[in-house]
This record gives C-alpha cells, sequence and structure tokens, in this order.
C-alpha cells in the first residue's frame, strides 16, 4: 500500500494533474491489486484542499491529506460519495441537480458542532456513481434509505435544495419513519411553467454543446440575485468556475434533468404528517413564487422561511439567516 502521508505534509496545488500510482502487492493479504490508484487534488469550496483517490473497479474511498477516509457506500443502482461531520442528532443534506456535497460547506460548518452532518454526492454528481439510463426521483430515495440502514440512521433532518427537496419528498413518502422534519429549499411538487423552460433549455444546450464553461455564461445569472450578479467580479468569477465543471458527465446531467421534468407528487404530499419547513428564494426564476405556492397548497401545515434578496442560491447569498434558520428549525424539533 502507499505510505501514508505525514500529518505535516502541506496538501497539493490546487489544479494538478491526477496521478496514477501502481499499488503494490500486499505483504499481509498476498494479494495483488488489480487496478491502478489515480489520486486527484481538488479543493473544497471551504478552501480545504483534499486528495481523492478511485479505484477502478471496485467501492471507493476518499481521503483527505491528514488520512481522513471518505468512503462511498452501494445503494441501489449507484456507489454514493458521502461526507460524515460531527456528532448529535442526524442531518442529511441532499444536493440539486448541477452541484455536489461541497454546496453544503457553508452549512455543514455552522451545523456540524450540534449535530451529526450526512451530505451525499446524488447519483451522477461528484464523485459518486453515472446516472447512465433514466432514472427518478423514487429511485434516488429508495438508494438513499438504503444508505440510511448502512449508516445506522433510524430517523434524521432531511434537508434537500432544488432536486435535493423533490428526493426528500420520495424519501418521506416511501419511510415516513424516516424523516424526523422535512426542510424544502428552494424546491418543488412540481416545476411551473417558468421552471421546466429554464431546465429544458439547460437540458438542451448542454447536449449541442458539451463544454460547461459555455453552459455556465449562459445560466448562471438563473442561479443567484442581480445584486450578487453585478456586485464582485471577482466573486462572480469563483462561483462561475465551480459551476463550471467540466467534469461533470453530461449524460447523467440529461438524465437526472429529464427526472426533474418529470418529478410530481401534488395530490400525494397531503398524508405527509412530519414537521415540514419551506425556504425560498423570493427572486428565484427556478423554483419561483408559483412553485413555492404549489408546495404550500399540498403543504398548509408547513413553516416558511423567505429570503427577499436571493434567487436559486439563497443558501450562498445570504448564508448568515440560512444557517440561523436551520439551527432554529433542527432545536425546536
Amino acid at each position: 500500500m502507499p505510505a501514508k502521508m505525514a500529518r505535516s505534509t502541506p496538501p497539493p496545488p490546487f489544479g494538478l494533474p491526477e496521478v496514477k500510482v501502481a499499488v503494490r502487492t500486499s505483504l499481509l493479504s498476498c494479494r495483488k491489486a488489480e487496478k491502478p490508484r489515480i489520486f486527484k487534488p481538488v479543493r473544497e469550496s471551504s478552501g480545504e484542499s483534499r486528495l481523492k483517490i478511485f479505484y477502478a473497479g471496485k467501492s471507493n474511498t476518499n481521503v483527505t491529506p491528514n488520512g481522513e477516509n471518505m468512503p462511498i457506500l452501494e445503494a441501489g443502482d449507484w456507489k454514493i460519495n458521502y461526507i460524515e461531520e460531527g456528532k448529535g442528532p442526524p442531518v442529511v443534506l441532499i444536493h440539486g441537480l448541477a452541484g455536489d456535497h461541497t454546496a453544503w460547506m457553508p452549512q455543514i460548518q455552522a451545523l456540524k458542532e450540534k449535530y451529526r452532518i450526512i451530505a451525499f454526492d446524488n447519483p451522477g454528481s461528484g464523485q459518486s456513481s453515472k446516472v447512465s439510463k433514466p432514472t427518478s426521483m423514487a429511485a434516488m430515495a429508495h438508494a438513499f434509505l438504503k444508505m440510511f440502514d448502512q449508516l445506522g440512521v433510524s430517523s434524521a433532518h432531511v434537508v434537500g435544495r432544488s432536486m435535493g427537496g423533490a428526493i426528500a419528498q420520495e424519501m418521506t413518502l416511501a419511510s415516513p419513519k424516516s424523516v424526523r422534519s422535512l426542510v424544502l429549499a428552494g424546491s418543488f411538487a412540481k416545476l411551473d411553467a417558468l421552471g421546466e423552460r429554464l431546465i429544458r433549455n439547460m437540458r438542451d444546450f448542454i447536449v449541442s454543446n458539451k463544454n460547461w464553461s459555455t453552459w455556465t455564461r449562459q445560466f448562471s445569472f438563473a442561479f443567484i440575485s442581480p445584486a450578487f450578479f453585478n456586485g464582485d467580479v471577482e466573486r462572480l468569477a469563483r462561483l462561475e468556475r465551480i459551476i463550471a465543471d467540466e467534469s461533470r458527465d453530461v449524460k447523467s446531467y440529461v438524465n437526472l434533468a429529464n427526472a426533474c421534468l418529470a418529478a410530481d407528487t401534488i395530490g400525494r404530499l397531503r398524508s405527509l404528517t412530519c414537521p415540514t419547513l419551506i425556504m425560498a428564494g423570493k427572486l428565484d426564476p427556478i423554483c419561483s413564487q408559483t412553485t413555492t405556492d404549489m408546495l404550500l397548497e399540498e403543504l398548509p401545515q408547513a413553516r416558511t422561511a423567505y429570503f427577499d434578496q436571493s434567487s436559486h442560491f439563497f443558501l450562498m447569498e445570504e448564508k448568515d439567516k440560512a444557517n440561523e434558520t436551520l439551527l432554529s428549525w433542527f432545536a425546536s424539533h
């Protein structure tokens, strides 16, 4: 096995190319490794550098420079990458269509002191398996509920942003006892006409022009408020570099976008009895006020928290208010 990195070793510079390292035969198991390892240096939005190690043809383990493991679990049709931080009542974070678990970094830092935070890479995102065929919110919900069993989670606060909220709804419908409380952040029971048009346009553009940087220039404005877009040029450039992740699999994105377009829990959500919080950005065109009103019609008992100055990425734009809202909600439920 490769020698463990010393804790004093600095993290690799961001942007280094991936490195393939041959794996030596283990003296303990006397079994020859079948595949090389690939070490990829990445930097999270928090600024932390991380080495991610991939093994072709078997379960993966991600490792930080100080040796912390970030395992992948098999669930449903996929191998799901996740991170886990903190101790306390479990909080599960499910991200949206064009992201991975790092989208939650502002929330993870704020919540981990009091809660056991588990954040997934959705299928087709981050370091989880690709989505090579059509899928559904229910299929992904089933996979995540399987992960609950593997992680020893009987019940958790489940927070889903955008598409993640649609997955969270299906999780709650399938296994109400598994969801202590439900938080839908910039999400939908069914997309309205504007949201559908935007998702279709995003999907069709990347199919015709498989370049995420170009895609980002076309659509980044849909995620953020005019004030954020026009404010700090360097801040916008940093965000667009994150969105323009050229490693994102186009076929997976298309299959996930189609799942968003097909998602519809209208008429079924009314059976839910768990405490529910709906968070929404007032300037969000993807999950507009019309979409939020559709959720409220289905969940009249739900509490609401609006972010008047923000768009779809209100968890980033107004992160302090968002974190305070979540902490207050968890403390009372």
